[in-house]
């Protein structure tokens, strides 16, 4: 099967605009992602995704390389990229608590960057977002994203999106940037717990779910002092009393982690009576490892190394311990560590950039942006 210059080799993906392929140049011999738009789609939205996916130049956001079209069809070509969705990435390694937090953060960078651009991406979920073997993350799919030229598609009463990561607000019509901020609240809720936020049998269940905020906050107290604090702030019924910004959710989490006593939930026996046998089972655990346990077996620590890329070239990483970091300089430490600094560049906006030292021994690239 082929569609313009492409040889598909196949299917990776479906969604509301369009089937997502792998595919082939038959010239060239690049491998892309080929998104073969339905043929209802309306034009205007097909010419507002292009518009503005096409502005976004990121490391951590997919590349659009191009439009093509056959018998009456449109696609995007788009970078193909290795990996898993953020769900089976988080299945399939076993993250613990506080790695599902470097994660977040991780995730955190693209939607700063559109943000800063006046862009809403309104289908941030897990299928949306790609983790790499290597860790570092890549945002998918501007189908329905919204820009300040963005033309009104949408008739009035309804919506688009993925009701279970949607703002109470799109509902009615209203797009902000605590639009996408509720949607992340949503993620990181089912990133720590892996069960559903919103999990209604029907959509008018899960409306009425989505508009009960007391309901909502129901969910939300099992967790650590740091963790609740972000997911209620996150995930307030009125936007106006979200976070303003992707910075001042990041400085929570980040500032405040080091304080947080424990990255896992508090115990809640009206909640969940199950806490109630986890002492016993925690004591039977340790007793067994004892046994077992030979006595100079350690916990295996290793060296693990990062290498910066920075746009612009110029730019310099200056690390809270006073390190100067420049584009192309390599970081070493136990895979434990974890480091602060200020990335900035003349006529550059400066930028705090937090560094986790990645759990591998392969050295791996970290890729920072700055914006004017």
């Amino acid at each position: 099967m082929k569609f313009s210059s492409y040889h598909i080799i196949k299917k990776i993906g479906q969604g509301g605009n369009g089937v997502v392929y792998k595919a082939r140049h038959m010239v060239t011999g690049q491998v892309v992602a080929l998104k073969i738009l339905n043929k209802d789609l309306d034009i205007r939205r097909l010419k507002n995704e292009v518009r503005l996916h096409a502005s976004l130049k990121h490391p951590n956001i997919v590349t659009l390389l191009d439009l093509v079209s056959d018998n009456n069809k449109s696609a995007l070509v788009l970078e193909y990229v290795e990996g898993w969705n953020l769900d089976e990435y988080i299945e399939k390694h076993k993250l613990t608590l506080k790695e599902k937090r470097e994660l977040f953060l991780k995730i955190l960078e693209p939607i700063e960057f559109l943000h800063s651009k006046n862009i809403i991406h309104r289908d941030l979920k897990f299928g949306n977002i790609k983790v790499l073997e290597d860790g570092n993350i890549k945002l998918l799919d501007f189908g329905i994203s919204y820009g300040i030229s963005t033309p009104k598609l949408t008739k009035e009463g309804f919506f688009v999106g993925t009701i279970y990561y949607t703002a109470p607000e799109r509902i009615k019509g209203i797009n902000k940037i605590q639009s996408d901020i509720w949607s992340l609240g949503v993620i990181y809720y089912e990133m720590l717990t892996g069960e559903r936020l919103i999990n209604g049998s029907t959509t008018k269940e899960n409306l009425k779910i989505l508009n009960s905020e007391k309901y909502t906050f129901s969910r939300l107290n099992n967790f650590n002092q740091l963790d609740t604090k972000v997911l209620k702030k996150c995930l307030r019924n009125d936007y106006r009393k979200r976070y303003n910004s992707i910075k001042d959710l990041r400085k929570d989490l980040v500032s405040e982690s080091d304080n947080s006593k424990s990255y896992y939930p508090r115990f809640n026996l009206h909640y969940n009576p199950k806490w109630i046998i986890i002492p016993f089972l925690i004591v039977v655990v340790l007793l067994s490892y004892k046994l077992v346990q030979k006595p100079d077996s350690k916990q295996e620590d290793y060296e693990t190394c990062v290498e910066f890329k920075f746009y612009p070239k110029n730019a310099v990483l200056k690390l809270n311990n006073g390190k100067i970091i420049k584009g192309g300089d390599v970081l070493c430490g136990n895979h434990r560590q974890s480091f602060e600094g200020t990335l900035s560049a003349k006529g550059y906006r400066t930028k705090y950039v937090p560094i986790y030292l990645p759990p591998v021994k392969k050295r791996k690239q970290l890729y920072y942006t700055l914006e004017k």
